[in-house]
């Protein structure tokens, strides 16, 4: 049966439903702004002897207005008293103005202080000058400073839309200022009508970070954090937003297969934990979220993270260390990234339309042999085998074969021998044909990647409206978005839609709601190290054996009935697998502003998922070979809802002092339900339904419940907005652990130094400003599983259709977190007026208490418990430096860069851990490489030899593998990463690129040692080309060992198969052309972009085939997905 995962609607029914939606919602929320009616908004204030910016700030804090102006410009006014109560916002304004030449525009909830026109001198020679300001987006900007360069009190505010009218004189240069926009200089001229386009500044609107439970100042943060933009993350063709996190931000590895929707594994400032979870804490919009897989089955992972649109988010920020995390407690030992969603302003309604479409092929694969090169392969291989076997009695075996390669007799015979088995090995349809002969044309040359590949394709449709009045504003979205995997029948679908409304038009109530509904369907063939993975099945199948018999149908009968004669071409034909997900959030929230500078917000979250999975074997296909077609079907729903309550203080005492304080208690329950079967013994392929198998393989089901309950406080002080500090509690109780050790204490203390503005620095006018900060604190980690602590039953154990139960693990209610105890200190810098800013920072990650398996006595009747014991540390250096280093004219250079160290080490532990070629030890590095090393071949006979390491440390070789020191090589976890971003623009042309790089670690060829290249050991499977070059009498200077065929002779697993993992990576390369605002004006549109781009440009790298941001283990698996490169191109049409 075909996979019917992708017979979707047509894209213009999509696009209409989608466009009716979000109509629907516009309108809704509209009608809620319309009937909230503006205020004249009264106040009441009781100030003395205080500071312009201390009235304005009181004024903020008791209504939603929000004050723009120069320090320069309000430097000269004097200090003031004020009593007054129940007054008008305007009458406080008009009376701290009086006198000056300053007035104020109030524009929405906006009010700009600005330079007036009462003093201003009679121009000699008027004209009236008319114009309209855009912003960068090309849309109508209100509020904009218009004035004369040589008479600044010449001035005025452009109106709603965006037009002004100035008396001045052409040739004359006006000024345009707002803040969070660069200021502009334009020559006055005699057009009807001047088009002014206004810049961000990134600087100004990076001054404002997303935090724990709100938001604050840069300047003002203690903590250590990195923000990646809307900017960022809009200009990529991501599945999920995770992907965008590499390269962009200090600190955080992410890795990811290329399989669209695959779950990616996140790491910030490295690996804390051995046996409890390593990945970080997701926030959106003020909510922690549940972001683990609910798969079942092992083909999909049920990724959360694809669930959401990318265009929807405004901004992500990483915390990092304990200042910035610990306010979230036992969850945030790994680190935080809180995502904040898109939100409306006001003015009128906008609408965005993003349009992509491409297509994709694999970056990079192994190249492997075709049917000369692998027959070349196997019969030498069993020449060799024959030689090996023909050895005569007390004579070394590779002597014999050196010796038999200059008998030309001897050698003949054993070629042709070798030559009759290869053809009947490789019989086609059960007859035997010369390869070497007539019969070479009977046997094809199948590229079997080639076969379970193709063009994959890109398709996205992003419509959003934003806008808002009176106070209200809302954000509405719908996304469709299609990735098909350059691996057939691999690929995701998600439709999604967004809408988030926020009320703030009454000043003692503002609330707000933010709702989110995605469905995807994600599709893929069995994964791993499974007889049913096409991938793994496109390497090992040799090219020799046909796809289809001469019938046309498919060949189910393999040489050596290798991968059990499973056809990944029909199973990918005729096999069905997709997960499809659910999800649903809802966040509210309500604010109740009580008196000035206090207020208590209240939010309530609600998140549920149902992942449907299936997976569907007809008769003859794979499992279905065995069990007469297999049904697979399960079913998960987990649904979490949150409610957090705080207090939040903030206050200035004495225009110097100021304090801000929070204190509140959340509470968090998560309940997951499980259930599935399998079903087998089918009548027909056409019936992929569980009622339709007539005998049940499996059946299960199961729920759990987790609870989580908090107290948490917070307070900040800072003198004068130059020196900081600050203090944060949590107090956490969870359910995964016994009520004696139920409690948890969490805290950090921070403190910062504006260097900047000491005295000292006021010289140094080229600095904009400088910053020391340093955090300790103590997060705390979880175990996994839920119930580690109890002495668990589990059923299922049933005898004799009794139902049985057996004890799973010991009792042990001491059980208690891992503590992770953080220290960072950093230094950050800006200068230049924003041109360039860096930033240098140490941290120190211990963690003690680590949750681990222990073994037990086999005679307790368990093998391990878990316990608290050992501790690990992770340590290392964070750089980012942002810089313009050329702006001239209408062309500017831009460049990003960011670099992060990191070593980490297991500090105790109680024995070694040995796993596979993996070991922990006190002392290294969690899962250090652990083998013997490789140390060539014998020039003279090709075999293998290893090192034998003394006590002493001196090295001898062996050719005896058992023999030979297991020794620790190194770690898998890069020393060294970073990402560089740089871009180039002229007038309405960009061109941007973004690299990412690791280096100084290691990584392994798996299943090169397990198969492709083996040396001949595994004779039924295909090898790679680079085996060509092996050891022969005739080929001695070979660095690769004599092919035996079914002899193990050095594909041993050791360090013959490590390579150096150092990497340079182009992950994006975007040219974008913005149409001229002169034309999209004409066309009542407020921008129009097209772009193109080029995703997973390529990689640099030691190991053939790999891309190492795919694999966080260092293994090369020949089932992973491939790395896609992505060609695409696009449109983005505002309006």
């Amino acid at each position: 049966m075909k996979n019917k995962s992708y017979r979707v609607l047509p894209k213009g029914i999509i696009i209409l439903m989608m466009t009716k939606v979000l109509f629907f919602l516009c309108t809704l929320n509209l009608a809620a702004a319309v009937g909230v009616y503006a205020q004249n908004d009264m106040i009441s204030i009781n100030l003395e002897n205080t500071d312009i910016k201390t009235v304005f700030a009181a004024i903020e804090e008791e209504t939603d207005y929000f004050f723009f102006y120069r320090d320069e410009e309000i430097a000269g006014l004097n200090q003031v008293t004020l009593k007054r109560n129940d007054v008008p916002v305007s009458t406080i304004i008009e009376e701290l103005l009086a006198g000056s030449d300053l007035t104020y525009k109030l524009i929405d909830n906006y009010i700009a202080i600005v330079p007036g026109r009462k003093n201003a001198p009679s121009m000699i020679q008027e004209h009236r000058i008319n114009g309209i300001v855009h912003d960068a987006d090309g849309r109508p900007f209100p509020g904009v400073t218009v004035s004369l360069k040589r008479n600044p009190l010449n001035a005025v505010i452009t109106d709603f839309d965006g037009k002004f009218t100035i008396s001045t004189n052409p040739g004359d240069v006006l000024q345009f200022s707002f803040v969070g926009m660069r200021t502009l200089e334009v020559t006055a001229t005699e057009e009807e009508n001047m088009l002014v386009y206004m810049e961000e500044d990134l600087i100004q609107l990076d001054d404002v970070i997303v935090v724990a439970y709100g938001v604050t100042k840069k300047e003002s943060f203690t903590g250590s954090a990195s923000v990646v933009s809307t900017e960022r993350i809009a200009e990529r063709p991501v599945t999920s937003f995770t992907d965008v996190l590499g390269a962009n931000t200090t600190g955080v590895l992410v890795t990811t297969t290329g399989q669209p929707g695959d779950m990616p594994i996140v790491r910030i400032r490295g690996i804390g934990s051995m046996n409890a979870s390593n990945a970080p804490l997701y926030v959106i919009d003020g909510v922690a979220s549940n972001m683990s897989d609910l798969a079942q089955l092992g083909n999909i992972q049920s990724n959360p993270m694809a669930s959401i649109n990318p265009s929807d988010i405004e901004s992500m920020t990483v915390l990092k260390d304990a200042a910035a995390a610990s306010l979230y407690g036992s969850r945030a030992a790994n680190g935080v990234i809180i995502i904040t969603t898109k939100q409306g302003r006001e003015g009128r309604t906008r609408f965005n339309l993003d349009v992509q479409y491409g297509s994709s092929q694999h970056l990079n694969t192994v190249d492997m042999a075709d049917k000369d090169q692998f027959a070349e392969l196997w019969l030498t291989g069993e020449i060799n085998a024959l030689m090996r076997k023909a050895t005569p009695s007390g004579m070394d075996s590779y002597e014999f074969i050196k010796q038999s390669y200059t008998d030309q007799e001897a050698y003949e015979g054993f070629m042709a021998t070798a030559r009759s088995n290869f053809n009947k090995a490789f019989k086609i349809e059960g007859n035997v044909y010369d390869f070497w002969g007539e019969g070479y044309s009977m046997y094809p040359d199948t590229d079997w990647l080639e076969e379970v590949s193709r063009r994959g394709q890109t398709e996205k449709i992003n419509f959003s409206a934003s806008g808002g009045q009176n106070g209200v504003t809302y954000f509405a979205s719908g996304e469709y978005y299609n990735v098909l995997s350059p691996v057939k029948q691999a690929g995701l679908t998600r439709y999604s839609g967004r809408a988030n409304l926020t009320s703030k038009s009454n000043k003692v109530l503002w609330f707000g709601a933010n709702l989110n509904i995605s469905f995807t369907n994600q599709s893929g063939p069995q994964s791993g190290q499974m007889y049913a993975d096409p991938l793994r099945a496109a390497h090992d199948i040799p090219p020799v054996v046909p796809v289809l018999y001469s019938d046309g149908t498919y060949n189910s009968t393999f040489p050596y009935d290798v991968l059990s004669n499973y056809n990944p071409v029909a199973i990918l034909d005729k096999a069905d697998y997709y997960t499809g997900t659910h999800r649903q959030t809802a966040i509210a929230w309500a604010q109740l502003n009580i008196i000035e500078g206090l207020n208590f917000k209240s939010t309530f979250g609600f998140d549920s998922r149902q992942t449907d999975e299936n997976r569907w074997y007809p008769i003859g296909i794979a499992a279905g070979k065995s069990n007469i077609g297999i049904k697979y079907e399960y079913y998960s729903i987990r649904s979490r809802i949150t409610s957090s309550n705080i207090l939040n203080y903030t206050t200035t005492l004495g225009s110097v002092h100021n304090i801000n304080a929070l204190a509140g208690w959340e509470v968090e329950h998560t309940h997951t339900k499980y259930f599935g079967g399998e079903m087998t013994n089918y009548q027909t392929e056409f019936t992929p339904v569980i009622n339709a198998g007539s005998v049940i393989r499996s059946l299960s089901g199961y729920y759990t419940d987790d609870a989580l309950l908090s107290a948490l406080g917070k307070a900040e002080y800072n003198y004068d907005n130059k020196y900081y500090i600050a203090l944060s509690f949590r107090r956490d109780g969870s359910s995964r652990f016994s009520s004696q050790s139920r409690w948890g204490n969490f805290y950090s203390v921070s403190g910062a130094w504006r260097i900047s503005k000491e005295p000292f620095m006021s010289d140094l006018k080229w600095l904009d400003d400088t910053k020391l900060r340093a955090s300790y604190g103590i997060n705390g980690t979880l175990p996994s599983g839920l119930y580690e602590y109890i002495g668990n039953y589990v059923f299922g154990n049933d005898y004799n259709d009794q139902s049985g139960a057996a004890i799973t693990n010991v009792e042990n209610l001491n059980l208690s977190w891992e503590k992770s105890k953080n220290f960072n200190i950093g230094l950050e810098a800006s200068a230049f007026k924003g041109r360039i800013s860096a930033s240098a920072e140490f941290f120190h990650r211990y963690s003690d208490g680590l949750l681990l398996d222990r073994e037990l006595s086999r005679v307790s009747g368990y093998t391990t418990a878990t316990v608290n014991l050992g501790a690990m540390s992770n340590r290392g250096f964070e750089y980012s430096l942002n810089a313009v280093p050329v702006e001239v004219g209408d062309f500017s250079w831009s460049l990003s860069l960011n670099l992060s160290t990191l070593r980490n080490k297991i500090e105790s532990l109680p024995s070694d851990n040995v796993s596979g070629i993996r070991v922990d030890r006190t002392g290294y590095p969690n899962l250090s490489w652990y083998m013997q090393e490789w140390a060539g071949i014998d020039k003279q006979t090709g075999e293998p030899m290893w090192y034998v390491v003394s006590e002493t440390g001196e090295k001898t070789t062996t050719k005896v593998f058992d023999e030979a020191t297991r020794q620790i090589l190194g770690s898998g976890l890069p020393h060294y990463s970073g990402g560089i971003n740089t871009g180039l623009h002229y007038k309405n042309i960009e061109l941007n690129a973004l690299f990412s790089f690791g280096l100084d670690f290691l990584v392994y060829d798996y299943d090169a040692a397990r198969s492709t290249w083996d040396d001949g050991y595994s004779r039924k499977i295909n090898k790679e080309v680079a085996m060509l070059d092996n050891w022969r009498p005739d080929n001695m200077d070979s660095d690769y060992p004599i092919l035996i065929n079914g002899y193990k002779n050095g594909s041993n697993y050791s360090s013959r198969y490590m390579y150096n993992g150092d990497y340079l990576k182009m992950r994006n390369i975007i040219l974008t052309y913005t149409i001229p605002k002169r034309i999209t004006g004409k066309l009542n549109m407020d921008g129009v972009k097209v772009f193109t781009q080029i995703e997973n440009v390529f990689i640099l790298t030691e190991m053939p085939g790999f891309d190492p941001e795919t694999n966080s283990s260092g293994y090369r698996y020949h089932y992973s997905y491939p790395t896609p490169r992505t060609f695409l191109a696009g449109l983005n049409l505002s309006f």
